[in-house]
């Protein structure tokens, strides 16, 4: 939707005393994928506007489709302003378009944003585009940026899915996503990209090796993100701290860990009392891949201690969930069967295992993967895509694993929209932005998941 407003000091003056209140209108109209009709059986759409992500209850319009205008919100001059639209079938929520941040004033020359309506449970289509291919993703105000299968970094508008090159391209460069930006590490150069590139270059990075663990701190500060790199061949027990702080990159060289390795996937968990640990799946040393899951403490890297859960790991998706929680995803076995468990794991402190497989689990996927990966839907709620099966064929479905109640459910979703890699990333709230070297799509969350 592409919008537009005026303020009612220029046309409505009754509704505003002596206009010394400074009000604004927002009228819009509909774009969307050409392909997706989002309105076959609606009845109303509704526009909501919030405010610094706080939902505005006075700046809430409702129209019918039949009337063919639409009541528009009235809201005060100011900015971090987004707009929520609603098409309906009477009660029933059909599609859904979210805007990115804007602001009005009594100037009245302001460049709104646009609003993609999108179908409930489909990638629609927002745009083509043609660079490199995208491995990472990470949302930066009102722009993705993106990790590059070149070592690029580039960043997205969001307004317009324009892409502009941010990093050259080098060999080796690997990424994670941070809150508010994108971290990439290679050999002696660390990189942190939001709306600008912080570089730090610092010998001892290079000690970890290209196959050293990346571990983002998650949920983690926006105003100071921060990540470990654990391990690596050539330097096993090494453990680096970087974080942003005040705009400037730093790498903090940490005291050994007590048992050090490489490869796998780790994911950062924060248990009561403010204690944090590093869970750290197919870890990989001197004696092959750990079918065992190795929890490390930051805090203290010499406290290190493993678990046995029967439960392989290998090309797992692991994603951290609540307090104290990890969940273990699709993945498989020594043998190569491939998988299609959901484990909900347990961390715990004092006596005993560092961590315990809960029972029952929640329901399986729907199809076995391998190598998949997952995106944030909202609290308990992740949409898992991507992945090969036992024949190496990508998975062409996602699907949404709903752990909001114990023990959790699975349902299968939106096909995906093209089988060449993508990335998905949350850009708000139920709202999902996928990015292919070739295109852009939107995804909002089916009814049941809103």
């Amino acid at each position: 939707m592409s919008l537009r407003w005026r303020t009612l000091c220029a046309g409505l003056a009754l509704l505003v005393v002596g206009c010394g209140v400074s009000l604004t209108l927002v009228s819009f109209q509909i774009t969307r994928d050409p392909d997706e009709d989002p309105f076959p059986g609606a009845t109303d759409v509704l526009v909501a506007v919030r405010q610094d992500g706080v939902a505005l209850p006075r700046a809430v319009a409702r129209t019918s489709l039949a009337r063919g205008t639409f009541d528009t919100p009235t809201v005060p001059f100011g900015a971090g302003y987004t707009l929520r639209v609603d098409v309906l079938d009477g009660e029933l929520l059909l599609a859904r378009g979210t805007s990115v941040a804007f602001a009005v004033s009594s100037a009245g020359d302001e460049s709104l944003p646009p609003v993609f309506v999108a179908p409930l449970g489909r990638f629609a289509s927002v745009a083509t585009r043609s660079a490199p291919v995208p491995v990472a993703a990470a949302l930066a105000g009102e722009r993705v940026v993106l990790g590059n299968a070149d070592g690029s970094v580039s960043a997205l508008a969001l307004s317009d899915s324009s892409t502009e090159q941010q990093v050259a391209p080098a060999a080796g460069r690997r990424f994670v996503s941070l809150p508010g930006g994108l971290l990439a590490v290679a050999a002696s150069e660390a990189l942190f990209v939001d709306d600008e590139v912080h570089v730090n270059n610092d010998p001892s990075l290079a000690r970890h090796g290209a196959d050293a663990l990346l571990v983002p701190v998650l949920p983690g500060d926006a105003s100071e993100p921060c990540a470990y790199i654990v391990g690596g061949r050539s330097a096993p027990r090494a453990l680096t701290r970087l974080c942003v702080t005040g705009g400037v990159l730093s790498a903090t060289a940490q005291p050994d860990l007590g048992q050090g390795g490489w490869g796998g996937l780790g994911a950062y968990v924060t248990l009561a009392g403010d204690e944090r640990r590093i869970a750290w799946v197919a870890r990989e040393d001197a004696g092959g891949v750990s079918t065992a899951l190795t929890v490390l403490n930051p805090d203290a890297p010499a406290e290190v201690a493993s678990a046995a859960l029967d439960l392989p790991t290998t090309g797992a998706v692991v994603v951290p969930h609540g307090m104290g929680e990890l969940l273990v995803i699709g993945g498989r076995t020594q043998g190569g069967v491939v998988l299609d468990q959901v484990a909900r794991v347990v961390l715990q402190t004092g006596a005993g295992s560092p961590a315990v497989r809960a029972a029952p689990s929640p329901e399986p996927l729907f199809s076995a993967r391998q190598g998949a990966r997952a995106s944030w839907v909202a609290d308990g709620i992740y949409l898992v895509y991507g992945g090969t099966n036992a024949s190496g064929v990508p998975v062409p479905r996602a699907e949404l694993v709903d752990v909001r109640s114990f023990p959790g459910s699975v349902a299968p979703t939106g096909q995906l929209p093209t089988a060449d890699p993508l990335v998905v990333l949350p850009i708000d709230d139920h709202a999902q932005l996928a990015v292919s070297a070739a295109g852009v799509w939107r995804y909002a969350s089916p009814r049941g998941f809103q």
